[in-house]
């Protein structure tokens, strides 16, 4: 009996003690609980804390960004409603892609130029963005909900830039190719010059060589027996100074050398201006472009001199002519070429009339299927009738500093379209016109 009461007295010490651990294990648990329950609550605020700048940074980023998924556009930031023009915020996705007119999709690696058209209150606002998509999800899944988030940036006025670095580029280009091409011929004729030196040398030579030997061999017809130790020295001076010459010279082989190096170089030269040549065409290369959208960027172009002449420019564009597929670059230098002489048509009116208001008219115009007709009319000094068919002539100008090019190109321009380009003046100080027809469309 009292083994009996020692084990069980022993079992229950046992159990107090593994019971005094696990409470003591679970007070320390309850402990590391807590401080990790208030961790997971620090770190959740400062979750939130994050979440709220980054939805404003969203918010107040100048980059169009509307989030959606495969069904409901979820969200947009103020910057797409402003770009766009409207929030689809809660709209279908098959219905915003209908009123945008592009395309949701959710591929990291596509990227898409669209134009934003807008109705101005004198013509249509073109904005050009460049659409990214960046999907939230790494690998799309059948079960998995896949979010995508679309980023539009205006680009219209990196496009103007360019456009604008282009045209500078252009009206310096003549100067820096005469440049290049007197640099590259420079170098060549500093070589050719070498070699003409080198020739130059060669025939002082001969003539020295010549004259010594004529001399030693009148003095050794002239010498006398007694004489002829002597005239044998100099005789072998004479000879050791023509092999010296001869060597020099290395005979006619030395002579072509450098006549083959003159020819080399002059070859060199016409290839530099056969190159600087090609290097001067204009670039022909069709592209798809808005019509309106390309006036207005070339207008952009010049606007510091329109306002210096205080030029009224009225545009009445042919709303069914926008998209062309044309060398568009091509089309700005003749547009522009025809707004200046406008511009200095005006300037000498007002020269003469000072109290004259000058005003240029942009007028476009579909012709048929696929052709239209664009019309940049003028009040300026006008054109004698005479000349309406001779400015088109290469070097025909009546300006002092022109060059009768500008004119002379747009017509070759034209031509190679296929298209049609004329004027119409009534005579002195009565405006001018000039009027082409081009297709819409050109095969590419």
């Amino acid at each position: 009996m009292r083994n009996t009461l020692e084990e069980l007295e022993k079992q229950i010490s046992l159990l107090e003690r593994r019971f005094s651990r696990e409470r003591d294990a679970r007070k320390e648990a309850e402990k590391l609980l807590e401080q990790k329950s208030l961790e997971l609550y620090e770190t959740n605020q400062l979750l939130r804390m994050e979440n709220l700048r980054i939805m404003k940074l969203i918010q107040s980023l100048p980059v169009a960004m509307v989030l959606y998924d495969q069904k409901t556009v979820i969200a947009v930031n103020p910057s797409f409603e402003s770009l766009f023009g409207e929030s689809p915020e809660g709209r279908s996705v098959a219905e915003t892609e209908a009123r945008l007119g592009l395309e949701m999709r959710d591929h990291p690696e596509y990227r898409v130029q669209h134009e934003i058209h807008k109705q101005g209150e004198t013509h249509e606002e073109v904005t050009t963005v460049l659409v990214q998509y960046v999907p939230l999800i790494e690998h799309h899944t059948a079960d998995a909900v896949h979010e995508t988030l679309m980023v539009a940036m205006d680009i219209s006025d990196r496009i103007k830039n360019d456009e604008v670095q282009q045209y500078a580029a252009f009206q310096a280009g003549i100067a820096e190719m005469s440049a290049s091409i007197l640099h590259n011929i420079g170098n060549i004729v500093t070589g050719m010059h070498g070699s003409l030196m080198h020739l130059g040398r060669i025939p002082p030579q001969i003539k020295r060589l010549e004259k010594g030997v004529s001399k030693a061999l009148e003095q050794s017809q002239q010498a006398e027996d007694t004489d002829l130790v002597a005239t044998n020295q100099r005789n072998e001076q004479v000879m050791q100074a023509t092999v010296k010459i001869l060597s020099g010279l290395r005979g006619e082989e030395k002579m072509v050398q450098y006549i083959d190096k003159l020819e080399l170089g002059i070859h060199h030269i016409g290839e530099i201006i056969q190159l600087q040549q090609k290097a001067a065409r204009p670039d022909t290369h069709i592209t798809s472009f808005n019509f309106p959208s390309m006036l207005n960027d070339t207008l952009s172009l010049i606007q510091d001199r329109i306002e210096k002449y205080n030029i009224e420019v009225v545009r009445d564009l042919d709303p069914k002519l926008q998209k062309v597929e044309l060398p568009r670059n091509p089309m700005i230098q003749m547009v522009m070429n025809f707004i200046k002489n406008s511009m200095e048509a005006v300037g000498e009116r007002l020269l003469e009339e000072y109290s004259h208001q000058g005003k240029i008219e942009i007028i476009t115009a579909v012709v048929g299927e696929n052709s239209f007709k664009l019309t940049v009319r003028d009040n300026g000094c006008g054109i004698y009738p005479d000349r309406l068919e001779k400015i088109f002539v290469f070097g025909e100008t009546n300006k002092e500093q022109g060059s009768g090019y500008g004119l002379h190109s747009a017509a070759n321009f034209v031509r190679s379209l296929n298209g049609k380009l004329y004027a119409e003046s009534d005579g002195e100080n009565s405006g001018a016109a000039m009027i082409v027809q081009l297709p819409i469309r050109v095969d590419r």
